[in-house]
């Protein structure tokens, strides 16, 4: 009599667990990154509640980062030079024409010092607009650029950076 009442509260257990293991597994597959994945809600109950949330909260992120990498992509396709210098100076962003310009990849100058682009000649933090300032180019030529600058309108403290937009 025991074994059969261990096995019937091992089913039982077994089918109360089920959806906790789902989810748990569905969890790992999004930390992997399938973001577009969805948990499947079969019941109601606590862990339903936990699995809509999930799935509310995926949907937002989803949108987050459509909205982040089409900023992305307008920022790489710009014919202008676009860098990105945050307040201790080195160089946050950089685009494709910036690199192409300069003759460095993105490794390269990302997380570098903006002097190694403008020289000692000029402060980052300063916002000009339309001047001509020398960048220099990963070969030590010297290339005369229209060059303006602005404060990165932030939206939450750490994005402090001074956005800047040059031609050749």
């Amino acid at each position: 009599l025991l074994a059969l009442v261990v096995s019937i509260q091992f089913v039982r257990m077994k089918k109360l667990f089920r959806p906790l293991v789902e989810l748990i597994a569905f969890t790992r597959r999004v930390g992997a990154g399938r973001l577009l994945e969805r948990t499947r809600i079969d019941q109601v109950d606590e862990i339903a509640d936990v699995a809509v949330a999930f799935n509310q909260m995926l949907d937002r992120l989803s949108c987050t980062t459509v909205s982040r990498d089409y900023v992305d992509n307008i920022i790489h396709s710009m014919a202008e030079c676009l860098i990105v210098i945050g307040p201790d100076g080195t160089i946050r962003t950089v685009n494709d024409a910036a690199l192409s310009l300069l003759g460095y990849s993105e490794n390269e100058l990302t997380g570098r010092h903006y002097s190694v682009v403008a020289g000692d000649s000029m402060s980052a933090l300063t916002t000009i607009s339309a001047t001509e300032h020398v960048w220099l180019r990963r070969d030590g030529c010297s290339i005369h650029v229209l060059l303006s600058s602005s404060a990165l309108r932030k939206s939450r403290p750490g994005d402090e950076a001074v956005v800047w937009l040059a031609q050749d």
